[in-house]
């Protein structure tokens, strides 16, 4: 039973991987029947030394798009089989060149030779799977070059960590989350100021019963995080207590309360929405630009000691159906 197959797309990497050490593992056999010291993994550094002397690895590395630590250990091997020689960069004696030496050269002639009948012999094999196989495998390489696997697994992991999390009301109960949830942003980062304790002491009293909203974020069974959208005038409310508990943060719980409080401030009217932050928080900095928040002066004086930033999201032309097509794809 072939696993590996039976997986189908899944196991894509994985066949591939197989495929090409199968064919590697030939090649490196004829190498050895035709008396030829020489390895198949060597064939791209020393086909491209073969055209372009005096390279540096981290040449090498872009020009093959490999790593640099793999180039580092091919030509390792190749300069102790003596068939790379390196020297100084004249113009940067911190650098070394690479290039074939004449035990390399040498070589040249008969590895054509061989490489003509090794190309033959692939280019059978595709024939007989699939013509167009070669054509295929440049727009899947081109398909990575716009837009890699792991950005493009990323982007779905995320799709899925977002509508996982639940919105929900503040409701009696719920409130010592708020608080708790603060805390431990607050003690990890600075310090519960009076300020902090007035709002997060009593959130119905001085934020709901105030025209703002209180809101959680909430995946499975837990509360995970937490905002507050309090009201200004008509038109300007501030988004604040924002907090997700540490070991979920990075998982959406964020943006979706910051979303949540800007759909919730565009059903009311609100023009502008402001927040303010600490400035090393980088992270959450990064997702507030992306859902439009510009940096501005105070609009408020200070409520805090603290070292916070202050930026704006004008509302004024913003629909709702956008902002939601916007967040789920931030």
């Amino acid at each position: 039973m072939d696993i590996v197959k039976q997986l189908g797309i899944l196991a894509f990497g994985s066949r591939l991987k197989r495929f090409t050490e199968r064919l590697m593992r030939d090649v490196s056999r004829i190498y050895r029947e035709q008396d030829i010291d020489f390895e198949a993994r060597w064939f791209p550094v020393f086909y491209l030394l073969k055209l372009e002397s005096d390279m540096a690895i981290t040449e090498i590395a872009a020009t093959l798009g490999m790593t640099h630590p793999a180039i580092n250990q091919i030509a390792g091997e190749m300069s102790r089989d003596g068939l790379i020689i390196s020297v100084k960069d004249k113009n940067d004696e911190r650098r070394r060149l690479l290039s074939l030496s004449a035990r390399g050269r040498a070589m040249v002639p008969a590895l054509e030779l061989l490489w003509q009948d090794i190309s033959d012999a692939t280019n059978e094999i595709l024939e007989e799977g699939d013509a167009g196989f070669l054509e295929s495998v440049d727009r899947m390489e081109n398909a990575l070059d716009q837009k890699e696997l792991y950005d493009r697994i990323t982007a779905r992991i995320k799709v899925r960590q977002y509508e996982a999390i639940r919105i929900i009301e503040f409701e009696s109960g719920l409130e010592k989350h708020f608080k708790a949830l603060n805390y431990e942003w607050l003690e990890k980062y600075h310090h519960v100021e009076p300020a902090d304790k007035i709002l997060l002491d009593d959130p119905q009293g001085k934020i709901i019963a105030r025209g703002g909203w209180v809101i959680f974020a909430r995946l499975d069974d837990k509360v995970v995080g937490t905002g507050a959208l309090i009201k200004h005038d008509d038109l300007t409310y501030e988004i604040a207590k924002m907090a997700v508990t540490e070991k979920l943060r990075g998982r959406q719980a964020g943006k979706k309360l910051t979303c949540a409080l800007i759909d919730r401030a565009l059903e009311v009217g609100a023009k502008r929405i402001f927040l303010q932050t600490n400035p090393n928080m980088i992270p959450a900095i990064s997702l507030y630009r992306k859902l439009g928040f510009v940096d501005c002066g105070d609009i408020v004086p200070p409520r805090y000691e603290r070292e916070s930033l202050t930026m704006i999201l004008n509302l004024k032309d913003t629909k709702l159906r956008e902002k939601e097509d916007e967040k789920r794809n931030v």
